[in-house]
């Protein structure tokens, strides 16, 4: 089958949990989501995720019949889902996991595999809700301005407080309290530990970051500004529903991440059970953990290691997930990937949080290079994600290839005051580590003003 594959997100994932979203696509999403949940295809190669434009198109034009009801019900079945799996994270979190005979694992870990794998079938769905959505607002809003995306980029706020955004509230408690500070400490370590991962990757946000952090002056949050325009009525109502898209678009994945953080001593239960690692086990396929847990054979390290290289997994409409490692990932992405685009001093993209910066340019291919970001820099990468918000801190501009007002990187930038422009599709393909750059995010350009180091 022939299908019209389109890069949507570059976004690192684990084998464990890539593969359960895929496999929910086929097993779940349209159970959950009968008259939108229409996705069975999905590709990812090397973190690039690929989707079929066809399927993507069928979602949008079931949204549009009815958008306002098919948002509500999605999102209204996403939190549910999700706070199913976050329920049952937090009772195996309490359970003495060290004491658990094989089969009580087994039962355990068995169902937790089966509600997250419910619940990562609906991670692709608020996407293509924003794209509809925003793609509507904008022929709305030309109505009112000329200046689309500054008009934009004043309204794109979440309708709720999530859930990163009280850390620096509880911080400062912390900050402001004036006995031993220890036990403090510890409990927001604990609240707060996924912070710094996505799924299953990434170190917990640890009690020395936190001590780190309250060296360091608060960051000063101002209040947003926002364009006075008096809207009809309809109109209203959709900037309401955009501001709920950006709320569901971060939510869902905070709550993920918090489940995945919970559960991190099974994970490490199951590690110790089968004498692996806690990365080998997460570049493992469930189905492969169940059966080495119940004695069918046993671990392959050696494969294992090759797709914590690179790996890549396709479902293609054939009902099953295809995985690849090797030489065969890089002719995948030979095959899929855009074509580099000619080198060009200026990138354009969409302008996510107003302001001007200046700084030297540090490319982030994915969370392993964020190390490398220090104060000061305009941080380039494909697309960022919760993990990589402690880099972006430090940051003084943020250039992005892929995403839209809705995106990771356009919602922290705002909440963090930095000069924002995503989706310029090439930006890491053209600028380079340690070129001076300058991020025009009133203007939505990034321009190349020395390639000095």
């Amino acid at each position: 089958m022939k299908l019209d594959w389109q890069l949507i997100v570059s976004f690192k994932t684990e084998l464990f949990s890539e593969y359960l979203i895929q496999r929910g696509y086929q097993e779940d999403l349209r159970k959950l989501l009968p008259s939108i949940g229409l996705m069975q295809h999905r590709m990812i190669i090397d973190n690039d995720i690929f989707v079929d434009l066809a399927e993507v198109d069928n979602i949008k034009k079931a949204l549009s019949n009815n958008l306002f009801k098919e948002a509500d019900n999605a999102y209204r079945v996403i939190e549910n889902e999700s706070k199913l799996l976050l329920d049952l994270a937090e009772n195996i979190s309490s359970a003495d996991i060290t004491s658990l005979e094989v089969k009580e694992l087994i039962n355990l870990f068995d169902k937790f595999i089966a509600q997250y794998q419910k619940a990562l079938s609906l991670i692709g769905i608020p996407t293509i809700i924003d794209l509809v959505v925003e793609e509507l607002l904008r022929a709305k809003l030309a109505d009112y301005t000329q200046d689309i995306d500054h008009l934009v980029a004043s309204l794109a706020k979440p309708n709720q407080n999530l859930l990163a955004a009280n850390e620096e509230k509880d911080l400062l408690g912390i900050r402001n309290y004036n006995g031993v500070k220890e036990e403090l400490i510890r409990k927001h370590a604990k609240k707060y530990g996924w912070l710094h991962t996505t799924l299953f990757l990434g170190e917990p946000y640890s009690e020395q970051e936190i001590i780190e952090k309250l060296k360091n002056s608060p960051k000063k949050f101002e209040k947003s500004t926002e364009i006075k325009i008096n809207f009809e009525k309809d109109d209203g109502e959709l900037i309401k529903l955009f501001q709920e898209v950006i709320y569901y678009r971060t939510a869902r994945l905070e709550w993920l991440n918090i489940a995945c953080y919970k559960i991190r001593p099974l994970i490490n239960k199951i590690a110790d059970s089968l004498g692996l690692t806690y990365e080998e086990v997460i570049y493992s396929l469930t189905d492969e953990l169940l059966a080495w847990l119940k004695g069918d054979g046993k671990p392959d390290r050696g494969k294992i290691k090759e797709r914590i290289d690179k790996y890549a997994l396709i479902s293609d409409g054939d009902f099953a997930c295809k995985l690849f490692t090797g030489r065969k990932v890089a002719d995948l992405a030979q095959i899929f990937r855009r074509r580099k685009s000619e080198k060009n001093s200026e990138i354009k993209g969409l302008i996510a949080c107003p302001g001007i910066a200046t700084g030297r340019a540090t490319v982030v291919a994915d969370r392993t290079d964020l190390y490398k970001v220090s104060d000061g820099d305009i941080m380039i990468a494909k697309l960022t994600t919760p993990d990589f918000v402690v880099a972006m801190r430090k940051a003084a501009g943020i250039v992005t290839d892929l995403g839209g007002m809705t995106s990771h990187a356009a919602i922290v930038s705002r909440e963090l005051k930095i000069p924002c422009i995503v989706g310029t599709k090439n930006a890491t393909q053209v600028l380079k580590d340690g070129e001076m750059v300058q991020v025009d995010a009133d203007k939505g350009v990034v321009s190349i003003l020395t390639n000095e180091r």
